[in-house]
């Protein structure tokens, strides 16, 4: 039987790429620009948001502003082109069902599906959901899981989904509490080390300490400290080969 799988493995951020998943252009504004927003987004951006919180809350771009949604629609359509004339394989993750959105909307109403990378994970054969940051971003678990559960059932990988944060409201001083925090945008796989970003406004301490529990003695889990004005690692650090980094030396705490 074994042998009719489809593997899944990622060891490498180098690795021929073969399948990817890629976004879904849907955002639906919610009621309160949150604080770590505004850690590392510009003044700009943050009045954007004030704006449209003031004049579309519970709304999604589609409904007040259709050409800038055609406009999202368009980048996606030309990414996913992209990815397919190399012969890459695309799962274009499908769209929230109403109930899903409104998982844990009595924290925050928001809902965004352009960034998948951050609520799964890939190490070696390992598929891990993980515990997102912000509440808003918890509930894009759900549509991954309808995108590729077939294929995940059609191989030999290990799903793993981490611990769900205790909800709650988002303060100033400690964030949206202990966590774990773990997201995608911050995990680097170099082989059988794998770097973290924590900025204290996306993965923690917590979360990086439960994906060395999860993957055990294999692996080792090295916590890169970044500052609040990056929201995560693969922001500032990109390794494309072996033996080549580039990075913005500003992000990192303890130097690069």
């Amino acid at each position: 039987m074994k042998d009719f799988l489809k593997p899944i493995m990622v060891n490498h951020e180098w690795g021929a790429l073969k399948e990817a998943i890629v976004g879904y252009p849907h955002f639906r504004v919610g009621h309160r620009v949150p604080f770590w927003f505004q850690s590392y987004f510009t003044k700009e951006a943050v009045e954007m948001q004030k704006n449209w919180i003031s004049n579309f809350s519970g709304r999604t771009i589609v409904e007040f502003d259709p050409e800038l949604h055609h406009e999202q629609v368009e980048q996606v359509d030309a990414a996913i082109k992209i990815l397919k004339d190399r012969g890459i394989i695309i799962h274009q993750v499908k769209p929230m069902q109403p109930d899903e959105e409104k998982f844990l909307e009595n924290f925050e109403s928001d809902s965004i599906q352009f960034y998948p990378r951050d609520p799964i994970l890939v190490v070696g054969n390992v598929v891990i959901e993980t515990p997102l940051y912000a509440p808003f971003r918890r509930k894009e678990r759900f549509a991954i899981r309808r995108t590729i559960g077939e294929r995940i059932s059609a191989s030999d990988a290990r799903v793993v989904s981490a611990p769900e944060p205790i909800p709650q409201d988002e303060s100033e001083q400690t964030g949206y509490g202990p966590g774990p925090f773990l997201e995608g945008g911050d995990v680097f796989v170099l082989g059988r080390d794998l770097y973290v970003g924590n900025s204290g406004i996306a993965s923690n301490k917590a979360g990086i300490r439960w994906l060395q529990d999860c993957l055990g003695a294999d692996y080792t889990v090295h916590e890169v400290r970044l500052t609040r004005k990056f929201l995560h690692l693969d922001c500032v650090l990109c390794t494309p080969r072996p033996g080549l980094a580039m990075v913005c030396e500003d992000a990192f705490l303890d130097g690069s």
